[in-house]
């Protein structure tokens, strides 16, 4: 296992662990203090599965350009709502929307070491060919230059 993906090892245990969060919340129907129940749900629901489909595609992010896109724009978008997110239910009341800023904070800089030392660079999004590259068996992996 390279250097990228044990952080992308530890972003997605962090994004879990947000994700289990809010599902908890969302099956013990308990809203965040100061917001109504479906306004709570709903802000839930989506974060919950925007942390989950980032976490998932830090995973394949070298086996498919879409799951290459989606981790690169969910490992900026996603921190950033997690931050925000911390600051408004820690407004509303909640004293654990503190944790959901440390948590984003750290899942920024994981995130920036999964992607730095030309990582984008090696996924299938900016090398359409790198899945044919990355391929046992191939004629460029073998080395016949294809």
């Amino acid at each position: 296992m390279d250097r990228h993906s044990k952080y992308a090892l530890v972003a997605t245990a962090l994004f879990c662990g947000g994700v289990a969060l809010e599902v908890a919340r969302l099956l013990l129907n308990a809203p965040w203090p100061g917001f109504s129940t479906w306004i709570s749900h709903l802000v839930s629901g989506a974060f919950g599965s925007l942390w989950a489909l980032t976490a998932v595609s830090l995973w394949f992010r070298h086996d498919s350009i879409v799951a290459a896109r989606m981790a690169w724009f969910g490992s900026f978008i996603a921190p950033f709502v997690m931050f925000l997110h911390g600051l408004v239910t820690h407004m509303g009341g909640s004293r654990f929307g503190l944790g959901y800023v440390l948590v984003a904070a750290l899942l920024g800089l994981a995130l920036t070491r999964v992607w730095d030392r030309g990582e984008r660079l090696s996924t299938p999004a900016d090398a359409p060919d790198h899945a044919a590259r990355s391929t046992p068996g191939s004629p460029d992996a073998m080395g016949y230059g294809v």
